[in-house]
């Protein structure tokens, strides 16, 4: 037996995912002399049905010879020492008429009674002949039938004891108690019940929502609440099933999916807290229902002073048919979910049974058949812990569990009976980098809806192909996930003169040149716009005043690349509605003249944002969707398929709307980043938002901004410049500030976002996440650090341990020459780390922050200029640009990478972006991008039939 049990606990711990959180199971057997078994799985205690499984009729005499080669006696006995109807099975049997009262059997003595029992925790000490003493943790479910001893028991009365209380609950010797009804209050709204045969009946009671249209095959949800008082006196219908397939069961012919309901036979609804007694019906799990008369409980409940409740479950393909390798995160518990049917069902008697007269703490389990094997099953699910103590297993064992490889054949093999087994489309002949460590490559790969159905050689994935399937040849071209850029802004530009430089971080001088043309060329009242670098806004003459004089007639506002800066004319602060009295906003600083207090037309952080956000407003309607479908054309065709977007500055709203218009072919993620006034920060923005506006967008997340960036030596650093001694940057916001977002997330259950550059703002907000629960409420939370340059290596264990994900932003690599500048060689050898975070465990994910060439931007993370001991490779480089930006959005059990069941999400690239000369990766374009399996962009390079 023991090698029985070594051998199936395998299959129990995959088939159900049971979470590892023991070391050890052991299997002590105590007769006469104590011998001690140990069998260590590292799982949760799954043997606890053993015992009543091997006392099954079928299975007794085998169990007997099993344990006499391993040393254990004949007399074997397992019992429960706390059993719910306080009565023998024997007594049943006299209530019953069933024949003359046993003769009174001798009492049980330790040393001489067998017995199986589970201490998975070394918690149970000291084991009687009645009592077993567990202490310092959460009782958990104790292997339960009815008391007997082998050594009383004849064979004929093995048969008479398994269907026992089968029979005792179709008896009807007590006469009617008429028609009076009784309301009953539950957890969902107020039920009517009726009395019957002396006892409260309440038949129909809705324990879970309908389970149809998207909760069709997934786990069952609480039904909608009612106020008005529903009507319990009719049986629900019979799960849907064949009629024909057991001739035994009865009144199934009335069938519906809107089937997940209980019964409740009950003496009275008072509070006398009775044992109650869960019935779970037979039927091979493909048939039967608790509307079968054989299964009515108004006897038991009459005679036995217990509260009866029988359930019904989905059944064959509606309960148990795997579909999680076809239809991915959304099905993971579809092959299970007739027994999640059976656990709601628990867990409603343990919210509701006391208004019943019922005691929660007191329930035993009982079933025949499948209902037995789902008893002994449910007894090693940990959600069912602590919703039964005692279990009674007739005639039924949970003898066969499939692992999800056997299940997923069933699937197959019933999918393909029906019909739809075959693939849309088949990609054959590629060189598929997966994303997945496990299957890195794989050289073909099948879709069949929106997701992916296989994934493997040419030979498996071609065979799976029916005649109405597409086949794409690839001949030997690289595909890979989808790109996932996981840091981009929500932008509209108005109709403007842009000035134009001969590089991105251009001399005053060259500023002023061109602002001397454009003042002549541009249209009267035009909105002058310049992007200028770190040099040009040391320069002291970069001003408003500077700008006045250059350019008297036209509105001009020169921002930094960061976007953390802006430098405006007076025009240009009247045309964007900022006046002299305009307070600073929280977070952000307008600078002033010492003399007259009025704005030098130089903002800093919420400040410039403030004006980025005007200048955005300015935009048209046509011309922002014109740019929005530029970009998303653009997006797809460089392979990237979903986008995760910061709002700013064009406001949440806009930007969702916008996508809705265009309309976007490719996911996108809109994550809010809102402004602040002069006191506060604008929570408000973008939560009447719905989180999934249309299929392809979604809204989640919530981003500030606590620092600058060394563009404008505002990041907050905890050493002064290295190019001013006199700075060290500055906060945005200060630390009980960073708590109170942190909270807000929390009460949200909202992603945090935090853009964080300096040294001195990384410690800061990771005090503030300690100070906020620490490591217990942040762990999963995945609190997001954008940019990280000042995960210093002293930081590193803090943030691992936090949970953190960085998002990085190759493109910023290449200001190495200015990160030196500002800080020094010491501290910029340290700063921008990318090797060293996945070294330190902490998940690093890309996002562009600028140009949108993601092969530009994995050109520069394995390269890394300056610095390239903190260079990726490129599979990583990859991984951090799909799979790792799933993770940093909760996506990446959906998407990220090439994976059976997962979004059919992918790039057909133009070229080996694993093998070719890294200055030619930002020459790659995708030459088919597919979104859910549908073609989004085809520059017809590849041959499809």
């Amino acid at each position: 037996m023991l090698n029985y049990i070594a051998r199936i606990l395998p299959e129990v711990r995959e088939r159900f995912a049971l979470p590892c959180e023991l070391d050890a199971v052991r299997i002590r057997v105590w007769q006469g002399e104590r011998i001690d078994f140990t069998h260590r799985t590292g799982c949760y205690p799954q043997l606890m049905w053993v015992g009543a499984a091997a006392v099954a009729l079928q299975d007794a005499e085998v169990c007997r010879k099993t344990l006499r080669r391993i040393g254990v006696p004949d007399r074997l006995s397992v019992f429960d020492e706390d059993i719910a109807l306080q009565m023998r099975v024997e007594e049943l049997l006299t209530r019953a008429s069933i024949g003359p009262p046993p003769e009174p059997r001798p009492a049980l003595r330790g040393t001489r009674a067998s017995r199986i029992l589970i201490d998975g925790t070394n918690r149970c000490k000291q084991v009687t002949s009645a009592r077993t003493s567990c202490k310092g943790g959460p009782e958990r479910v104790d292997v339960s039938l009815v008391r007997w001893t082998a050594a009383h028991i004849k064979p004929v009365t093995l048969v008479l004891l398994s269907i026992a209380a089968l029979l005792l609950l179709a008896l009807n010797s007590v006469e009617s108690d008429g028609s009076e009804r009784f309301v009953v209050k539950t957890t969902s709204g107020p039920i009517v019940g009726e009395t019957e045969r002396g006892v409260l009946v309440f038949r129909g009671i809705p324990f879970a929502a309908p389970p149809v249209g998207q909760l069709r095959f997934r786990p069952p949800v609480s039904p909608t609440p009612w106020t008005e008082v529903r009507p319990a006196l009719d049986f629900a219908p019979a799960c849907p099933q064949l009629v024909d397939i057991d001739p035994t069961e009865n009144n199934n012919s009335v069938m519906a999916e809107d089937c997940l309901a209980l019964n409740v036979w009950t003496p009275r609804a008072d509070a006398k807290q009775r044992p109650v007694m869960v019935w779970i019906h037979g039927g091979g799990f493909s048939a039967g229902s608790a509307r079968n008369t054989w299964y009515d409980g108004a006897t038991l409940a009459g005679r036995g002073d217990v509260v009866v409740v029988s359930l019904q479950y989905r059944l064959g393909a509606w309960g148990f048919l795997e579909l999680s390798q076809i239809g991915g995160e959304h099905f993971l518990e579809s092959g299970n979910v007739g027994l999640l049917d059976q656990i709601a069902a628990l867990k409603w008697v343990k919210q509701n049974i006391a208004a019943f007269g019922g005691d929660s703490n007191n329930v035993t389990l009982f079933g025949q058949s499948a209902g037995s094997a789902s008893a002994g099953i449910l007894m090693l699910i940990p959600a069912a812990q602590g919703l039964f103590r005692k279990a009674i297993m007739e005639s039924g064992a949970p003898k066969e569990v499939n692992d999800k490889a056997r299940a997923n054949d069933v699937s197959q093999a019933y999918l393909k009976i029906a019909g739809a087994s075959s693939p849309d489309m088949i990609l054959l002949n590629g060189k598929i980098f997966t994303s997945d460590s496990a299957h890195p490559y794989v050289q073909a790969l099948a879709i069949r809806g929106e997701r992916i159905f296989a994934v493997g050689n040419v030979k498996d994935v071609i065979a799976l192909a029916g005649p109405q399937t597409k086949r794409v040849d690839l001949g030997g071209r690289v595909v890979i996930p989808g790109i996932n850029d996981a840091h981009y802004h929500c932008d509209a530009e108005p109709n403007a003169f842009h000035l134009q430089f001969h590089g991105m971080d251009p001399k005053w001088s060259e500023v002023a040149d061109q602002l001397a043309v454009a003042e002549t060329k541009a249209p009267k009242e035009a909105l002058i716009i310049g992007d200028i670098g770190p040099t040009a806004l040391d320069d002291p003459q970069a001003t408003g005043t500077s700008l006045d004089k250059l350019v008297p007639n036209h509105p001009v506002i020169l921002r930094t690349w960061s976007r953390h800066a802006a430098v405006v004319n007076r025009p240009g602060l009247a045309k964007l509605g900022v006046k002299d009295d305009e307070p600073d906003p929280l977070g952000g600083r307008f600078l002033r003249s010492p003399d007259s207090a009025k704005l030098t037309g130089v903002a800093f952080e919420y400040a410039a944002f403030r004006l980025h956000q005007a200048v955005t407003s300015l935009a048209s309607e046509g011309e922002a969707l014109q740019q929005m479908r530029a970009f998303l054309s653009d997006a797809a065709r460089l392979g990237i398929t979903s986008v995760q977007d910061m709002s700013l500055p064009a406001g949440a709203e806009r930007c969702v709307g916008l996508l809705e218009k265009a309309p976007t072919p490719i996911r996108v993620r809109v994550m809010r980043m809102a402004g602040t006034t002069s006191n506060a920060r604008d929570t408000k923005e973008g939560r009447s938002l719905p989180r999934n506006p249309t299929p392809l967008i979604t809204v989640s997340g919530t981003k500030w901004v606590l620092d600058g960036s060394p563009i404008e030596s505002s990041a907050a650093m905890r050493k002064p410049y290295a190019d001013n001694s006199k700075g060290s940057g500055w906060l945005n916001f200060n630390e009980k500030e960073m708590e109170a977002m942190l909270r807000e997330s929390l009460e949200n259950d909202d992603q945090l976002l935090a853009h964080v550059v300096g040294d001195r703002t990384t410690e800061a907000f990771l005090t503030a996440m300690e100070a906020t629960g620490g490591k217990t409420v942040w762990e999963k939370r995945r609190v997001r650090i954008e940019h990280g340059d000042g995960v210093m290596p002293d930081l590193m264990s803090r943030a691992n341990g936090l949970g953190v994900v960085v998002v990085e932003n190759p493109t910023h690599l290449t200001i190495r020459e200015l990160m030196v500048k500002r800080y020094g060689l010491e501290r910029a050898d340290e700063m921008q780390p990318l090797r060293s975070l996945l070294d330190a465990g902490i998940p690093v994910a890309f996002g562009s922050d600028g140009p949108n060439n993601p092969y530009l931007n994995i050109m520069l993370a394995s390269i890394y200029p300056g610095k390239p001991k903190e260079a990726l490779t490129r599979e990583q480089a990859v991984i951090a640009y799909t799979l790792t930006s799933a993770y940093a959005e909760f996506a990446e059990k959906d998407k990220g990478s090439l994976e059976r069941g997962k979004l059919a999400d992918l790039a057909v690239l133009s070229q080996d972006i694993f093998t070719i000369p890294p200055q030619d990766l930002p020459k790659t374009e995708s030459v088919l991008t597919l979104v859910g399996g549908k073609v989004v962009y085809d520059a017809h390079a590849v041959r499809m039939q």
